[in-house]
């Protein structure tokens, strides 16, 4: 009896070393962690999304700050202080993409459209006294360049900002990236 238990524990010992005892689904999450995959297009376009989907966040917040406090003159100010903390980006340096945006489809007459009725839209909530209230929304139209442009950073990181500005514009210039108008404004 003593030598058959050890002779069943001899066993189960050489089986498990030869065999595993692991679940092989359980090792692929670990090959991973030591050697995770390759990232592709689309990738890039989830961290780019990711990345703005928090500044999207810390806009909110900060908006919910103005609300409470009625104060919403820091509005532009939290604006520049969010992109430059969340993205790296300089003062200003989102108007530099929008600005490209506009120079590569001037004749077009869609955006020529959109960009007029951002100025109309601007204009009234100016008259109004509500733009530093309703900003975040005029400038989450934009959104979908400052992706585009992460995007652009992440599938070529060793790239310097000003060749990422010229990838950008191809980009802009084949259509690749464009702006709507919600409905809804």
């Amino acid at each position: 009896m003593r030598y058959s238990r050890l002779l069943m524990t001899l066993v189960v010992f050489i089986a498990s070393v030869f065999f595993g005892c692991g679940d092989q689904q359980m090792t692929k999450p670990i090959i991973d962690i030591i050697d995770p995959p390759e990232p592709t297009p689309m990738n890039y376009l989830q961290l780019a999304m990711e990345d703005m989907e928090r500044v999207n966040q810390r806009r909110t917040e900060a908006l919910m700050k103005a609300v409470e406090t009625g104060d919403y003159t820091p509005m532009f100010l939290a604006s520049e202080t969010i992109l430059n903390e969340e993205l790296g980006f300089q003062k200003g340096f989102w108007v530099k993409l929008v600005e490209i945006y506009r120079d590569e489809n001037a004749t077009d007459p869609n955006v020529v459209e959109i960009f007029d009725t951002l100025q109309k839209q601007l204009t009234n909530t100016l008259n109004d006294e509500t733009f530093e209230m309703n900003y975040f929304d005029h400038i989450r139209i934009f959104d979908p360049l400052i992706v585009e442009y992460l995007r652009l950073s992440y599938e070529n990181p060793n790239l310097t900002e000003e060749d990422l500005l010229t990838q950008y514009q191809e980009s802009v210039r084949t259509g690749n990236v464009s702006i709507e108008i919600p409905t809804n404004s």
